[in-house]
C-alpha cells in the first residue's frame, strides 16, 4: 500500500515536472506568490509587492521556454489586452501619475497570473498540483491566524479578532473566502483518495474556524452564502457525505465554545450593520457620495488609477468620514477609471464567470469539485469587494487571479477550445508574445526602479535630517532619475533643500512641479507659498495667500492645520485679524469636538492641530467677544489636557501619539520617574539634568515626515532665578510599542 502511494506520488511529479529545471523554477515562483505574500502582512508593503511583480515578470519569461506555446490558447487574451490598454490610458490622464503607475504595475501582475497559470497547467496533474498548493497556502494562513488568536487569548483572557498574518481581521477573512469553498467542495467530490479527502476536510474546518474568529460580520454572511451555493450546485453529491459533513461541522465548532457568548452576540449584531447608531452606514454613504461625484466630474477615464485617497478629500463632506478607498471596488473603479475601465472590468469578470460555470458543468470527479470550489470562492470574493477594501492587500487579488487561472485551464481542457472567446483571441496571436514580453520587462524593470527610488529617497531624507544637504540633494536627484514619472513628494523635498541653500527661484520651479504632479494633496502648497514670500513678500503676497486657500479648498475636512495656516497668513502678513477669525471659525465648524475621535485617528496630530486653532481663536476673540474667547480657550485647554483614545491593544497608551509621547515624557521627568519607555534605543541626544526646573509651555508645530514625526514645542527653564524659553525640536519614530523620541535639537 505504502509502496503504491510512493509510486503514485513519483509518477505524479514526473508528469508535473517534465522539463525539470524550468518547471521547478516555475512552481517555485507560484509557491512564493501563494505562501510568502500572505505571511508578509498580506503583501501590503512596497518591498513585497515589488518582489511579487518581479516574480510574475520572470514567470512570463519562463513561459517562452515552452515549446508548445500553450499560453497562446488562453481564451481571454482580447479582453485582457484591452483591460491593460484602458488602465494605461488611465495612467496617462491621472491626477497623480506615481500612484497610478504603482497600481498599474499591481494590475499587470494580477492580469498576468491567470495567463501564466493557464500556460503552465496543461495537464490534469499540474492543475491538481496547483489546487493542492492553493489549499496548502490557505492551511498555513489559517494555522497562523488561529495560533496568534490563541496566544493573545491565553495571555490576556480577552477576545481579539484573528487578523494575522494579514494584520486586519477583514482581510484575513477575505483571503479565506477563497480557500474555504475550495477545500469544502474538494472534500465533497473526492471519492478515491481518502488521504486527500482528510486533508481537504482539515483545511475546510481550519479555515472555517479562522473565519469565525475574525468576528467579521460581512465575512460571516458571505461564507454562509458560499456554503449555500456549494449545497445548491453540489446537491447530487451530498447524500454520500452527510455523515462526514456533520462530523466536520461538529469539529469546526468545538473551538468556538472558548467564548461562545461573544461569538453569538457578535452574530446577532448582524442586524445592526445598517443601523446608523453604529456610525457605519453614514460613513459609507459619505464615501459612496464622494466616489460618485468623482465619477460625475471625470466620467470617461476617471481621476486615475489608485487616486481615490488623494482626490476624495476634495469631495469629502464630513470630518472623519475618510478612507483610502470607498469600500466598494466597483465604485472605486468607476471613480478612478471612468466608464471605460468599469465596463471593461465587468466584461472581463462576466467572461470569467461564464467560463468557470462551463468548467464546472462539464468537469468530472475531483475536477468538478475543484471547479465548483473555485467558482464559489471567486463569486464570494466578487461580492465582498463591494463591501470592503481587501483588494488593496495584494495577497488577496494574487490568490483570486491564480484561482481564475486554474479555472480557465480546466475550462480549456473540457472541450471548449472552439468558442467565440477563443476565436476572438486567435486574432491576436501575432501580438501575444511581444505584449507578454513588454509586460514582463515592465514588471521587472519598472517595479525595481520604483522600489529603488523609494530607497534612495529614504536616504535623501536621512541626510536631510542630518543637515547634509549635498548628499540629500544627490540621493534625491537619483531617486527622481530612476522613476519614469514625476513624484510630487520627491520634487517638493528637493524644493525644500534648495530653500535651505537660498536658491529660491529654482526652488519655486520644483515646488510648482510638485503641485502640478499631485494637485489634490495638501502637502505641497505651504512650501510654494513660503517660497513666494521669500522671493518678494510685497509682489507675491496675494498669490501666496491664494495658494494656502487652494490647499483648504482641495481638503476642507482633512487637516485643521490648513485653516490655521491661512489664519496665520492673514494675521502676520496682512494684518487682517477679522479675516483670520473667519477662517479659524470655519475650521472649528468643520472639525467639531464631539466628533474628534473620528478624524484624529487618521493622523496622530489632529488633536494638537485643533488645539492650536482654538488657542489662536480664543486669543483673537478676546477683545471683541471675551465670553466667546473664554469658551474657545476652554476647548483648547480640554484638547491639551485630555489624551487621544488608543484603539490598538498592542501600542502603549502613553506612546500612542507623538505629541502625547512628548507630553508624558516631560510629565515623568517632573515627577522624577523612569523615562526610558519614551526614548528610542539608538536615540542621539543628552538627557536633561535630574534637578531641572522647567515648565512645559506650548506646542508650536507638529508635522509628518517620511518615517518620522517632528514635534516642536516651548519649555520655560529656570536657572539661578533667571527664566529663559527654549524651543525644543524632537524627532519621533514609530516602533512596535508606539512613538518614541529619536533625536532632539534645542534652541535658546
Amino acid at each position: 500500500m505504502l509502496k503504491k502511494i510512493k509510486l503514485d506520488i513519483k509518477d505524479f511529479f514526473k508528469i508535473c515536472f517534465i522539463d525539470v529545471r524550468t518547471d521547478v523554477l516555475f512552481f517555485l515562483g507560484i509557491l512564493l506568490l501563494l505562501f510568502w505574500m500572505p505571511i508578509e502582512y498580506g503583501a501590503r508593503y512596497i518591498n513585497v509587492q515589488t518582489a511579487g511583480e518581479i516574480i510574475t515578470g520572470s514567470l512570463i519569461l519562463l513561459l517562452f521556454k515552452q515549446k508548445n506555446n500553450f499560453f497562446y490558447k488562453y481564451p481571454l487574451w482580447a479582453i485582457s489586452i484591452f483591460w491593460i490598454g484602458v488602465l494605461s490610458l488611465s495612467l496617462l490622464f491621472s491626477s497623480s501619475k506615481l500612484l497610478s503607475m504603482e497600481e498599474l504595475l499591481r494590475n499587470l501582475m494580477y492580469i498576468s497570473l491567470p495567463i501564466i497559470v493557464f500556460g503552465w497547467a496543461d495537464s490534469e496533474s499540474r492543475r491538481k498540483l496547483l489546487s493542492y498548493t492553493v489549499i496548502g497556502a490557505g492551511s498555513l494562513v489559517s494555522i497562523i491566524g488561529i495560533a496568534f488568536f490563541l496566544f493573545y487569548y491565553i495571555k490576556t483572557l480577552n477576545m481579539e479578532a484573528a487578523a494575522m498574518p494579514l494584520t486586519r481581521s477583514n482581510d484575513l477573512g477575505a483571503y479565506l473566502l477563497l480557500i474555504f469553498p475550495l477545500a469544502l467542495s474538494n472534500f465533497l467530490y473526492e471519492e478515491k483518495r481518502y488521504l486527500d479527502k482528510f486533508l481537504y476536510a482539515f483545511t475546510a474546518c481550519l479555515s472555517l474556524v479562522t473565519i469565525i474568529f475574525t468576528f467579521s460580520r460581512g465575512i460571516w454572511l458571505t461564507s454562509i452564502f458560499s456554503v449555500i451555493l456549494i449545497l445548491i450546485f453540489g446537491f447530487r453529491i451530498l447524500k454520500k457525505n452527510i455523515i462526514s459533513l456533520v462530523v466536520m461541522g461538529i469539529l469546526a465548532f468545538i473551538p468556538i465554545v472558548i467564548k461562545w457568548d461573544s461569538i453569538v452576540n457578535r452574530f446577532l449584531s448582524i442586524q445592526n450593520i445598517f443601523n446608523t447608531s453604529e456610525n457605519s452606514i453614514e460613513w459609507r454613504k459619505s464615501l459612496l457620495r464622494g466616489a460618485l461625484n468623482m465619477f460625475y466630474d471625470n466620467p470617461i477615464i476617471g481621476s486615475g488609477l489608485n487616486t481615490f485617497s488623494q482626490v476624495f478629500p476634495f469631495y469629502q463632506d464630513t470630518a472623519g468620514y475618510y478612507s483610502i478607498n470607498p469600500h466598494n471596488y466597483y465604485l472605486q473603479l468607476l471613480a478612478e477609471t471612468g466608464i471605460m475601465g468599469f465596463f471593461t472590468f465587468i466584461i472581463l469578470i462576466l467572461s470569467i464567470l461564464y467560463m468557470s460555470f462551463k468548467a464546472f458543468i462539464n468537469s468530472e470527479n475531483i475536477f468538478k469539485g475543484i471547479s465548483l470550489g473555485l467558482l464559489v470562492g471567486i463569486i464570494s470574493s466578487l461580492i465582498h469587494i463591494s463591501l470592503d477594501i481587501e483588494w488593496s492587500v495584494s495577497a488577496i487579488p494574487i490568490l483570486f487571479w491564480i484561482e481564475v487561472g486554474i479555472l480557465i485551464s480546466i475550462y480549456g481542457a473540457v472541450g471548449f477550445k472552439e468558442t467565440r472567446f477563443t476565436t476572438l483571441s486567435d486574432r491576436f496571436d501575432y501580438i501575444k508574445k511581444p505584449v507578454s514580453f513588454v509586460i514582463a520587462i515592465f514588471l521587472i524593470l519598472i517595479s525595481f526602479s520604483n522600489y529603488e527610488a523609494s530607497i534612495l529617497y529614504a536616504k535623501s531624507m536621512f541626510f536631510t535630517q542630518e543637515n547634509n544637504l549635498e548628499n540629500a540633494k544627490k540621493y534625491n536627484y537619483w531617486a527622481r532619475s530612476v522613476l519614469p514619472v514625476n513624484s510630487a513628494k520627491f520634487l517638493n523635498s528637493y524644493s525644500e533643500l534648495l530653500v535651505k541653500e537660498n536658491k529660491f527661484e529654482e526652488a519655486l520651479e520644483f515646488s510648482k512641479k510638485a503641485i502640478i504632479s499631485d494637485r489634490y494633496s495638501s502637502n505641497y502648497y505651504k512650501t510654494y507659498s513660503d517660497i513666494l514670500m521669500k522671493i518678494d513678500p510685497v509682489k507675491h503676497k496675494d498669490m501666496a495667500l491664494e495658494t494656502l486657500i487652494t490647499a483648504v479648498t482641495y481638503n476642507p475636512y482633512m487637516h485643521p492645520k490648513l485653516y490655521k495656516q491661512v489664519a496665520d497668513f492673514y494675521l502676520i502678513q496682512m494684518n487682517k485679524p477679522y479675516e483670520a477669525i473667519k477662517f479659524l471659525k470655519t475650521g472649528a465648524s468643520n472639525f467639531p469636538i464631539f466628533n474628534l475621535y473620528n478624524y484624529e485617528r487618521f493622523t496622530p496630530d489632529h488633536r494638537y492641530q485643533l488645539y492650536l486653532l482654538y488657542k489662536l481663536l480664543g486669543s483673537l476673540s478676546s477683545k471683541d467677544s471675551p465670553v466667546t474667547s473664554k469658551d474657545y480657550s476652554r476647548v483648547a485647554k480640554f484638547l491639551l489636557e485630555t489624551e487621544p483614545e488608543t484603539p490598538s491593544t498592542i501600542i502603549n497608551k502613553q506612546l500612542s501619539k507623538p505629541a502625547l509621547t512628548v507630553k508624558n515624557y516631560w510629565k515623568d521627568i517632573k515627577n522624577k520617574k523612569d523615562t526610558r519607555i519614551y526614548i528610542y534605543k539608538d536615540a542621539k541626544f543628552d538627557l536633561p539634568p535630574k534637578e531641572l526646573d522647567f515648565e512645559f509651555i506650548d506646542y508650536i508645530n507638529i508635522e509628518h515626515r517620511l518615517f518620522t514625526m517632528n514635534v516642536e514645542y516651548m519649555l520655560s527653564v529656570k536657572n539661578n532665578d533667571e527664566k529663559r524659553n527654549l524651543i525644543v525640536k524632537d524627532i519621533l519614530i514609530l516602533t512596535e510599542g508606539g512613538w518614541q523620541i529619536f533625536k532632539r535639537d534645542i534652541e535658546d
